[in-house]
């Protein structure tokens, strides 16, 4: 007589648990959003972001080196870069670029290595990639212009502005909010901005002295490799759109290899070239495998 009994129980008890889960779970996202944490829900799963996680410091509305302030963070640069790369593809590789060193230079300062994986992921978006990838092909940009960086970096030193864009994006801040304890400090304790600002600089020099660098950079930047890297991309998706039994999906797949076989390598620049055709297969891809009615 036991067993009924204690399924009983259990069935009692187990619903209750969920419900003060749950309540405890609404409690401390009310508590997150009062404090600036943006909260999300796709199906059964919540994404939480911390406020300023890979947010802006200040507005850079400039185009040159000489333009950017100590108070512009690595997103201001990358904002901006995105807003001006077709129509100045060189000024923008530089934001990137001068984006990248302070990237690094906050690196050194932040506490929280978790953090650090923001650079990471925003140099990995589709706008910011196309950046580096022209600025790592194109025959319109090279060692000079590495070497403007350079000094703009010399000449500025480094920053002013508080890194929060990395901080917020670290586990140790949401670690602490989800157990309602402070943060810990943000910051390496006795931190030297000149000596960490001289390493990343440092770092920069000796890639724009390497010839070496510069010899492979030359070697896998020529119009035949670029086109190969097209074709080969194109191909996969071709082949996996030709794959499927609706027509719409197998003619995509065809157009995109007629794009990408059709790449003119006497075109100006061909690495810009690559990111306009890139654009529009990567467009006929994903409009071909969406679901039928969505």
């Amino acid at each position: 007589m036991r067993t009924p009994a204690l399924a009983l129980l259990l069935a009692t008890i187990a619903p209750l648990g969920a419900q003060t889960a749950k309540t405890d779970e609404a409690a401390l996202n009310r508590e997150l959003a009062a404090k600036g944490f943006v909260i999300t829900k796709q199906g059964n799963a919540t994404n939480i972001d911390a406020p300023g996680n890979l947010g802006p410091n200040q507005p850079f509305t400039g185009s040159t080196l000489a333009e950017i302030g100590p108070e512009h963070n690595p997103i201001d640069l990358l904002r901006r870069a995105i807003e001006i790369f077709h129509a100045q593809p060189k000024a923008a590789y530089q934001l990137v670029l001068a984006a990248t060193l302070r990237a690094s230079y906050d690196m050194q300062r932040v506490a929280d290595p978790t953090a650090h994986q923001g650079w990471k992921y925003v140099s990995t978006l589709r706008p910011v990639a196309q950046i580096i990838f022209w600025g790592g092909y194109s025959n319109k940009v090279g060692r000079a212009d590495s070497e403007e960086v350079l000094a703009w970096a010399r000449k500025s030193g480094p920053p002013t502005y508080h890194p929060s864009w990395m901080i917020q994006h670290g586990m140790a801040v949401m670690r602490a909010a989800m157990e309602r304890k402070d943060p810990p400090a943000p910051l390496v304790a006795d931190f030297d901005a000149a000596k960490a600002w001289e390493k990343t600089a440092g770092r920069m020099a000796a890639l724009v002295a390497s010839d070496a660098y510069w010899e492979r950079r030359q070697a896998q930047a020529t119009p035949l490799e670029i086109h190969g890297r097209l074709v080969s991309a194109a191909s996969t998706m071709s082949q996996e759109l030709m794959e499927r039994k609706d027509a719409p999906a197998r003619k995509a797949g065809m157009t995109i290899l007629e794009l990408a076989n059709g790449f003119d390598e006497k075109c100006a620049d061909p690495a810009m070239r690559f990111i306009e055709l890139n654009d529009q297969i990567n467009a006929l891809y994903e409009a071909a495998m969406k679901p039928a009615g969505k």
